[in-house]
Parts: C-alpha cells; sequence; structure tokens
C-alpha cells in the first residue's frame, strides 16, 4: 500500500509522508538534519542558507516546524541567538535544553542576572570603524526598527539623527568623559537652545554640554575633530529650527531613556556578564524581553542586542571545523532591522559565516507593513532564506507569492463550451499554470487533534530536486508535538 501511495505521490508531484527522524550516516556536522521532510530533509549545511516558514494564525509554525528545528539544533550540540515576541517562548526554550541536556548552556537575558554594557561592548570591539560609528550605526538602526514612520524626508532626518549622535560621542570623547548612556542624555539636555543661549553666562555655568566644551580644549590633539565638534553645539544645533530639533532630539533621547532607567538600564548600562561571543562557545542567548512584556522598547533591545550579535559574527575566524550558529526568530518581521539594509545585506553572506536564520511569521505581509515602500529590499532578503516551509494560509498576497516563487509548468488544460442550444465543443491543450495552485495552500492541515496533530506543509529549495516528488518543492506532513 505504501508503494502506491508513493506512486501516485510521485505523479501528482506530493508526497504524504509523515516526517519521521531523518537518517543520516555522515559524521560532518553540516550533513546533519535542520528539518525532516519525509525520508528526506534539509541539513544544517542547507540551513546556513537560511529557513523561512509562513502560515497562518493556528497553523502550526511553531509547534511542528519550529519545534523540530529547536531540538535539531540543540540536540547536535549548536548555539546561537534566540529572539522572542511572546513570554512562553522563552520556557519552550527552557524546556527543550532540559530534554536535550543543554540547560547549563541557556543564557536568559532579562530573567536571570546577566547583565550586558552595551557601549562599554563596542568601546573595547575590535572593530575599524571605531566606537563613533559604531554606536552611530548602532542606534539608527534601532531608532528605524519597527514600523514608524518619521515626518518628511526619511534621508534628511537619518542624517540629522547621524549627525546628532556623532556629536554627542565626539564631545565626551574628546573631553575625556566616559561614553554613558546618562552622559549622553546630559549633552543634549544640556545644550543650547538658540544662538542667543550660547552666551548667557547661566547658561555657561550649568550645562553639562559647555563644561565638555571647555574641557576640550585642555585636550591635545585632534584640532579638526574639536573644531568640528565645537561648531556644532555652539552653532549648527542651536540654530536649528525648534520642529526640525524637536524631531531629531526626542526620537533619540525617548530611545536613551529607556536605557537610562529601569530594567533596560540595569541590563544594558551596568556591568557585563556575558557576550555575543558566547554564543560561538555553545552558549544559547534567549533575549527574555519579549513585546507582551515590554511592548515596543523591548523589541527595539532586542534589535540593538540582535545587531551586535550579527557583527560579532561577521569577526568570527571560520575553519573548515566550524560549528555553525544560529539565529532563531518567531514572529520574525517584529526583528527585521531596515536601516542601512542591515539585515538584507547581513543575510547575503551568512553561508560563508556559517550562521543557520530561522525565520517564522504568517506571511509576507507583516514583512511589507515593517519595510514600508522598498518591497525589493524584503524580497531580496526573503530571496536569500532559500529554504521555505509553506503551511497553511488565507493570505492571498502571500499565497500568490508562494506559487510564483514555486514557479509555473506547462500543463494539460481541458476546456468544455456549449450554448442553450446544444451546441458546443471542447479542446485540450497545454498552457503554463502554477505548479501548485493558491487553493491548494488554503486546503492544507492545520494540526490539532482532529486531524491527528499533522500539519501539512509545501518545502520549496530552490536549486535542489526532491526525490520524493521529482521537483524543487515537495508537500509533507509535519508532526505538532508537545515537550
Amino acid at each position: 500500500m505504501k508503494i502506491i501511495v508513493q506512486i501516485i505521490g510521485w505523479f501528482l508531484g506530493f508526497s504524504w509522508e509523515t516526517v519521521q527522524e531523518p537518517e543520516t550516516e555522515s559524521n560532518d556536522i553540516m550533513d546533519q538534519p535542520l528539518l525532516g521532510v519525509g525520508d528526506e530533509y534539509i541539513s544544517l549545511g542547507d540551513g546556513c542558507s537560511g529557513l523561512f516558514c509562513t502560515g497562518a494564525t493556528g497553523s502550526g509554525k511553531s509547534s511542528s516546524v519550529g519545534l523540530q528545528v529547536i531540538m535539531n539544533l540543540l540536540n547536535h550540540g549548536l548555539s546561537g541567538l534566540v529572539l522572542t515576541v511572546k513570554s512562553e517562548e522563552i520556557e519552550v526554550w527552557q524546556k527543550a535544553a532540559a530534554k536535550c541536556g543543554r540547560t547549563e548552556d541557556l543564557i536568559i537575558f532579562g530573567k536571570d542576572h546577566h547583565r550586558f554594557n552595551f557601549l562599554a561592548y563596542e568601546s573595547a570591539s575590535p572593530s575599524g570603524a571605531g566606537l563613533t560609528e559604531n554606536v552611530v550605526t548602532l542606534l539608527l538602526a534601532v531608532l528605524g526598527s519597527g514600523a514608524e514612520k518619521k515626518g518628511g524626508s526619511d534621508t534628511y532626518w537619518t542624517h540629522a539623527q547621524k549627525q546628532l549622535i556623532r556629536n554627542i560621542l565626539d564631545l565626551l570623547q574628546l573631553s575625556g568623559q566616559e561614553v554613558t548612556v546618562s552622559n549622553m542624555l546630559q549633552v543634549v539636555n544640556s545644550a543650547a537652545q538658540s544662538g542667543e543661549e550660547v552666551f548667557i553666562e547661566e547658561w555657561r555655568q550649568e550645562s553639562f554640554c559647555f563644561a565638555c566644551l571647555e574641557q576640550i580644549e585642555s585636550t591635545d590633539g585632534k584640532a579638526r575633530d574639536k573644531s568640528t565638534t565645537a561648531i556644532y553645539w555652539l552653532k549648527e544645533f542651536p540654530n536649528l529650527s525648534e520642529r526640525t530639533r524637536s524631531i531629531v532630539v526626542s526620537s533619540l533621547t525617548s530611545l536613551l531613556d529607556s536605557f537610562a532607567r529601569g530594567v533596560l538600564a540595569e541590563l544594558f548600562s551596568t556591568t557585563t556578564t556575558f557576550t555575543p561571543e558566547d554564543s560561538f562557545e555553545g552558549k544559547i542567548i534567549v533575549l527574555a524581553l519579549d513585546a507582551h512584556t515590554y511592548k515596543d522598547i523591548g523589541i527595539k533591545a532586542q534589535c540593538l542586542f540582535k545587531m551586535i550579535w550579527q557583527r560579532a559574527t561577521e569577526r568570527r575566524r571560520i575553519t573548515a571545523e566550524t560549528k555553525p550558529v544560529f539565529l532563531y526568530n518567531d514572529e520574525s518581521q517584529f526583528f527585521y532591522i531596515k536601516e542601512g539594509r542591515q539585515d538584507m545585506m547581513w543575510q547575503t553572506t551568512c553561508r560563508g559565516l556559517r550562521v543557520i536564520t530561522v525565520s517564522l511569521t504568517q506571511s509576507i505581509s507583516n514583512y511589507l507593513a515593517v519595510i514600508g515602500s522598498n518591497h525589493d529590499e524584503i524580497f531580496s532578503y526573503i530571496g536569500n532564506l532559500r529554504n521555505k516551509v509553506f503551511l497553511a494560509n488565507g493570505n492571498h498576497k502571500q499565497n500568490e507569492w508562494a506559487a510564483k516563487s514555486i514557479g509555473q509548468t506547462e500543463q494539460w488544460k481541458l476546456s468544455i463550451n456549449g450554448n442553450d442550444k446544444g451546441q458546443g465543443g471542447y479542446s485540450l491543450g497545454q498552457q503554463f499554470m502554477f505548479d501548485v495552485p493558491l487553493i491548494e495552500m488554503q486546503r492544507l492541515k492545520m494540526g490539532t487533534a482532529k486531524n491527528d496533530y499533522l500539519v501539512e506543509g509545501i518545502v520549496q529549495t530552490p536549486g535542489k530536486v526532491w526525490e520524493a516528488s521529482g521537483k524543487n518543492w515537495v508537500k509533507t506532513t509535519f508532526k505538532q508535538t508537545q515537550l
């Protein structure tokens, strides 16, 4: 019976095989399974080209595809970074780690004693760009994360924010002050608000910004940087229009203020007990700053750490024996960093960096809403997540994109016509049609007891021919499980 079912499946281009634990005879870590697909699988090596899974709410993404991927990553001894939107995701990773004997490898950042002073880390980072530019790009990326929009031209506001951050950092460094969130806030909050205020003695006596400017004169060297910084704070910044200055300053200070008080100040602005590099040595860093608890600032804090971690992966020395690391993000649209096309450009290098990016979301519409008008950037990013799993979905744009991604083939089509006089005819011809019709995406099983906890999906991998279908895609079944 099994052979008959397989023959029918091959003929129609589908596989009804329930996922079993895939087998491999290779000892190479890159050949080990990341996600079972019938009797075949996507390997860890394949995963370095990315894994993108879509499915409607309740389709079984997290409890089937997601959980199988998590267990394989942990069982194969891999480590990496986990981003969270829902608080229950943290418990999932704790249970999975316990089941795989990896509890001691967990760093639950936000729920335990761990701290990470990001400015101190960036100050010590061996980057050729230097502290100022590192922090400028980092903060701009975090400011641009999410779906917010600034007024007017995005390019103008971005340049204005970049100029403000750069001059805050240069002023602190040139005056010998420590670069901290608190000091950054003091500089901008005590800066002159008009050209006239610059000459008021009371402002000069009370302003931290002016005290730093005075201190610059007593330090050695960097005459050009000193002059540029002084001109900005004594002339350019005070003479900005009130509206412009308000928008540029408020967007930055609202972010910095979050890291200067409360939980985030304790986590990001005190000491350092771990670094991103720990994830290259077997640790699994789970960012327990979920959106349900910490709202928007929790997402921004995770984006900040994510970008620092991405930079660290680019500095990692890769050899033939280097184990891959992973970036796992469910509801991944929340964490997309669009500023400077950070995520799009980084993903193009992940295969060489041996990073497995696992991104789960309901549909590409989530990403398109985040990015705004530049849809090509999203299609480029998702295109570099080579392995795709499409679960049940009612989003037409998603299903149309999935069908187009899989492609069209020349198929036979029977057309019958007639009229009320009993006259008619038929024709049989070939035409190009979607290999997987859009309606098929809506008919896929979504797990739960009524479907015996089986989740159907379409797996597509460009450049790979699946044995079960003879095509670059295959219909398969994933088992919905609990820890």
